[in-house]
């Protein structure tokens, strides 16, 4: 039987870092827990309240000015975990993105595959 990894489309790269959620009853800051190119697993503290299908902004900030912004839905909410989909990121949030990826990636390779996958997908 496949596990949710096989089925999986866009590689997940963990990191455990603060980020920025912006949902439409609150905001502030939550733990980010891994990261793709379609979007981000955070654990969110106690009190927060999301339902599937609400929108909001996601703010990574990176060294220096550099952040990594996206337009996110609720996909799944399981709390204290929230699986995060992206509905749109910037140019500029998207290079900074596949940067910090290849630098975690094991798999360089299919980095590049997903992105072209990504890019026609859009396109």
């Amino acid at each position: 039987m496949p596990q949710p990894s096989d089925r999986r489309q866009f590689q997940r790269s963990a990191f455990h870092a603060g980020v920025w959620l912006e949902l439409p009853a609150q905001q502030g800051q939550v733990r980010l827990l891994d990261l793709s190119l379609r979007g981000a697993q955070v654990q969110v503290a106690p009190g927060w309240h999301a339902e599937p299908g609400q929108a909001g902004r996601l703010r990574l900030t990176l060294a220096g000015d550099a952040t990594i912004e996206m337009d996110v839905r609720v996909a799944r909410c399981a709390p204290p975990l929230l699986g995060l989909r992206c509905m749109h990121i910037d140019l500029d949030s998207l290079v900074h993105l596949r940067q910090l990826l290849a630098h975690n990636a094991a798999e360089p390779a299919r980095l590049r595959r997903e992105l072209a996958a990504l890019v026609a997908a859009t396109g």
